[in-house]
């Protein structure tokens, strides 16, 4: 294993602190923003059939965490005067938070009016284009655009050697990224739990490759997302349904930041699987949204129309409750942050010279996440099986003569909520 024992050297406790507050002022925070919404009625009602809840719920959730990641990343972040490419990072930081506030801002805005597809997109890609452009004005002296933290001018692949980008187009790439990710979680946030669970897996995971790259001031910024979205949890998954939805301001402001921290944290290093790191990480939103796309253009459908293509939805078809589509798809996101883990932590060696011991471990991490991401190809239908169709069609049966049986003692009367 290569750097791991470091995580825990006292050059890291910021990040574990963020982690913590960031979780405490969170799970406080939740129940003041829920009295709001409610008072200004500012809430989700099950409208349609997209809708997986069945009663009115608050939104604005994500103004909780917004709070709380932000003061634990201020509070907890060594500013302490530097120069050269440190104060670069600072710089871009500070940059981060307050587009991290606009983009929630934005969130917000959609949250109360319901702002078409058209403004919100166009406000994605500025808050996105001014994350990535604005450090890189008035750099310090010595530095160029190129070594600007979110600008990405050379991929590195594994066994492949690096290759440049002219800066305009690794400036548009990064845009494209971060609007893309925000989308995603946006996405999949049609289960209690489900985007605020990937969220603090993924966030986690990078806050410990950050810092073992010594990118302190990302890795406290990812633990404190982390801890945010955990703080949110308890609130949102839970037995009976949710109390408060994170809504846009919440799913898009974790999407927001998981792009910047993947780019920031590990993208912009000079190790050859920089690249492999974010897509392993993030591979779970970025299948659900490949595959609901493609289902989309299949059928002539626009790419912004709603719909029950989702993995989350494919699930609950197939008789699992929410909770447990929920809980189904964290452990796939966390079998894909083990390859991730493993990427950077295990010593397999290189192109020059192959460590077997660390390949075999690699291999056996890797297998794992395939397997659970086949089984789950198959459960889904994606991967077609006669005898889990009709399995699943069983199930769903099932789960549909339950939920009448249930509705029926409601209206009778024989069950409390």
């Amino acid at each position: 294993m290569r750097d791991m024992e470091g995580l825990f050297d006292p050059a890291y406790r910021p990040g574990w602190w963020a982690f913590a507050t960031a979780l405490a002022l969170s799970f406080a925070l939740v129940p003041v923003v829920r009295w709001l919404a409610l008072r200004e009625r500012v809430v989700d009602a099950p409208t349609d059939e997209r809708r997986v809840h069945t009663q009115t719920t608050p939104l604005l959730g994500g103004v909780a965490m917004l709070v709380a990641l932000l003061t634990a990343t201020i509070v907890f972040v060594d500013w302490e005067r530097v120069g050269g490419l440190a104060l670069l990072n600072q710089r871009q930081l500070v940059v981060t938070l307050v587009c991290a506030f606009a983009i929630c801002v934005l969130g917000a805005i959609d949250d109360i009016r319901e702002l078409s597809w058209q403004p919100k997109l166009l406000g994605q890609v500025c808050v996105a284009t001014a994350v990535v452009i604005a450090p890189a004005f008035q750099l310090p002296e010595g530095l160029r655009a190129a070594h600007a933290p979110l600008v990405v001018n050379v991929i590195d692949l594994p066994f492949l050697h690096p290759f440049q980008l002219p800066i305009v187009i690794g400036v548009g790439l990064v845009v494209l990224w971060i609007v893309a990710v925000m989308n995603m979680l946006n996405f999949i946030d049609g289960v209690d739990g489900l985007a605020a669970g990937q969220a603090a897996i993924i966030a986690a995971t990078f806050a410990i490759i950050a810092a073992s790259y010594g990118r302190i001031g990302v890795a406290v910024l990812a633990a404190a997302t982390s801890g945010a979205a955990v703080g949110f949890l308890p609130h949102n998954w839970r037995r009976g349904g949710a109390r408060i939805f994170m809504g846009d301001s919440g799913s898009m402001l974790l999407g927001f930041l998981l792009a910047v921290i993947s780019v920031q944290g590990v993208l912009k290093t000079t190790a050859a699987i920089s690249l492999a790191i974010p897509l392993a990480l993030l591979a779970v939103p970025i299948m659900d949204t490949s595959f609901v796309v493609l289902k989309r253009l299949k059928h002539g459908v626009s790419i912004a129309h709603p719909d029950r293509w989702h993995l989350h939805h494919r699930l609950l078809n197939v008789g699992l409750s929410p909770r447990r589509v929920a809980a189904t798809l964290w452990a796939w996101t966390t079998a894909m942050s083990s390859v991730a883990l493993a990427l950077r932590f295990v010593d397999y060696g290189n192109s020059n010279h192959w460590n077997r011991e660390g390949l075999v471990v690699l291999a056996i991490v890797v297998f794992g996440a395939v397997s659970v991401t086949v089984l789950l190809a198959v459960r889904l239908e994606i991967i077609k099986s006669r005898r889990v169709r009709e399995r699943n069609r069983r199930m769903s049966e099932l789960g549909g003569a339950e939920a009448e049986v249930g509705a029926e003692q409601v209206q009778d009367g024989s069950t409390t909520g």
